[in-house]
């Protein structure tokens, strides 16, 4: 006999992405981008990690601002997926889907970070490093291309991750990185 949403014995793995998958994404962009910094722009991952002076937002409240959405994410689909199944009902194609999508977010990320040289975690000129209006790469056609990332990543990981509970805290990104975008518009006006 055969449960709602299982075989007999209540398995709830049957038609899932398997999370190893997701793991590997992440793993392979991480190296990708962490290669395309180090070797392509010499300083950008010390300027992401510790930014220069004149930034608009601190690091430290960057970091608060992002970090409760993206860990919250995780927790939600952590619980959601493994534990209590309040939303895991994401259909199995949905769910390939959201990892080929956040696959590709990542590849778009990577991109913008090949091609800007200033691709920094706050809002800042780099004056130090000659910064310059990047128009090369994926900003030929979006202004912030990281950003429009940041927000389909979350978004994509939750369906990825079988748990729609999840997009919620993605959903909660997009005032922040339009705020972001907001005050980096102005900061390149000035």
């Amino acid at each position: 006999m055969k449960t709602k949403r299982g075989d007999c014995c209540g398995n709830r793995q049957a038609r899932r992405v398997p999370i190893w998958a997701y793991v590997v994404v992440n793993v392979l962009a991480l190296l990708l981008r962490t290669r395309i910094a180090g070797k392509d722009h010499p300083g950008l991952i010390k300027e992401r990690l510790r930014p220069g002076p004149g930034a608009r937002d601190g690091f430290w409240c960057t970091m608060a601002l992002f970090l409760p959405p993206w860990i919250g994410h995780y927790i939600l689909a952590a619980l959601d997926r493994g534990r209590w199944h309040w939303s895991d009902s994401v259909p199995f194609r949905a769910q390939v889907v959201g990892l080929a999508g956040y696959t590709a977010t990542f590849g778009l990320i990577s991109w913008a970070v090949a091609a800007n040289p200033f691709f920094s975690s706050v809002a800042r000129i780099q004056r130090e490093r000659g910064h310059y209006l990047v128009t090369a790469g994926p900003y030929r056609y979006v202004r912030h291309p990281g950003y429009v990332g940041g927000i389909a990543l979350l978004l994509f990981s939750g369906l990825s991750l079988n748990s729609w509970l999840s997009l919620l805290p993605g959903v909660g990104w997009i005032p922040l990185i339009i705020r972001r975008t907001i005050i980096e518009d102005k900061l390149l006006e000035e």
